[in-house]
C-alpha cells in the first residue's frame, strides 16, 4: 500500500474514533451511569492507541505532552468506575447473603457512587480542553504527511513478538504477575492490530472477535484478582470488624481467581496458534 492511501486509512481510522469519543463524553455528562462511562473509557483508550501509534510510526503524536497528563489522570477515574463496576456486578452474581457479603457490597455501593458524582467533574473539565480537536483531519494529516520512522507491519510484528515472549512466561510461570504483564501487552497488541491491519490487509472475518475472546478471559483472570485483593483490604480495615460468613466468602472469592486463572491459560494455549498465524496476514 502507497504512503498516501497509508494516511488516508489511517486519517478515516483516527475520525470515527474521534468522533465515538465525543459521543461518549457527552452522554456521560448528561448520564453518568457504569453503561456510559465504560463506553468513554473504550473510546478514549482507542484514542490513546491511536496516538501511541502515530508516536512509533511518525515519530509524533497527537496529544500534547502537557495534555496528556490531565487526559491520563482523567483515564485512572473512568478506569476506577469501570474496576469498581465489574467488581460489584461479579460479587452479586455470588449472590450470598452473609454479614460480611452485605458489609462488602455496601463499602462498594458508596465507593462507585462517590466515583460517579467525581466523573460528572472531571468530563466537563476535559471537554473545555477539547482533546478531540488534536484528532482533527488537519491536525492528522500533517503528521500523517510526514515519512514514517516505522512500517505498519514492523510495529504490529514487534507487538506480537513481545505478546509471545510474555506468553511463554506466562505459561512457564503461571501466577498472577506473569498472567496481568502479558494481559497488558496483549491488549496494546489488541488494539494496535485492530486500528493498523486494515490499513495493509483485509482481515480474515472473525479474526477480530476471537482476538477481543482471548482478552475478555484474560480480562476475567484479572478481575478475579483485584476482587480478592479489594474484599481482603475491605475485611482487614479499621472498624470492620468480624462478621458473619467472612471465611465463606474469602475461600469462595479464592477458588473463583483460581479457576479464571486456569481458565484464561488454558484458552491461550487453544488459541495461540491462530494469534501465531497473524504473522503472515501482517506481512
Amino acid at each position: 500500500m502507497s504512503e498516501s492511501s497509508i494516511g488516508a486509512a489511517l486519517s478515516s481510522a483516527i475520525a470515527w474514533r474521534r468522533d465515538y469519543f465525543k459521543q461518549s463524553l457527552a452522554k456521560t455528562i448528561k448520564d453518568p451511569t457504569c453503561e456510559h462511562t465504560h463506553d468513554l473509557s473504550t473510546s478514549l483508550r482507542r484514542l490513546l492507541v491511536v496516538d501511541g501509534a502515530m508516536q512509533k510510526l511518525y515519530g509524533a503524536g497527537l496529544i500534547p505532552a502537557k495534555k496528556m497528563v490531565a487526559v491520563k489522570k482523567f483515564r485512572k477515574v473512568l478506569n476506577a468506575i469501570r474496576d469498581n463496576h465489574e467488581l460489584l456486578q461479579k460479587l452479586r452474581n455470588l449472590e450470598l447473603t452473609s454479614e460480611c457479603f452485605l458489609a462488602v457490597i455496601g463499602v462498594l455501593e458508596k465507593s462507585l457512587s462517590k466515583l460517579q458524582k467525581k466523573i460528572v467533574k472531571s468530563c466537563c473539565v476535559l471537554k473545555e480542553q477539547n482533546i478531540a480537536r488534536y484528532f482533527s483531519k488537519k491536525a492528522s494529516m500533517k503528521i500523517l504527511k510526514k515519512e514514517r520512522c516505522l512500517a505498519v507491519s514492523d510495529l504490529l510484528h514487534n507487538l506480537l513478538a513481545e505478546v509471545g515472549v510474555l506468553y511463554e512466561e506466562a505459561l512457564t510461570k503461571g501466577d498472577d504477575r506473569a498472567l496481568h504483564k502479558l494481559r497488558v501487552k496483549y491488549k496494546a497488541f489488541r488494539y494496535s492490530f485492530e486500528l493498523l491491519a486494515p490499513v495493509l490487509v483485509e482481515t480474515p472475518e472473525g479474526t477480530l472477535e476471537y482476538l477481543k475472546s482471548i482478552q475478555t478471559e484474560l480480562g476475567e483472570a484479572h478481575d478475579w484478582l483485584v476482587i480478592e485483593d479489594t474484599v481482603d483490604e475491605i475485611i482487614n480495615q479499621d472498624g470492620f470488624g468480624e462478621l458473619e460468613g467472612e471465611a465463606e466468602l474469602r475461600v469462595l472469592i479464592s477458588e473463583q481467581h483460581q479457576q479464571s486463572n486456569t481458565k484464561a491459560r488454558e484458552y491461550l494455549q487453544q488459541e495461540w496458534g491462530q494469534i501465531c498465524e497473524l504473522a503472515a496476514i501482517i506481512e
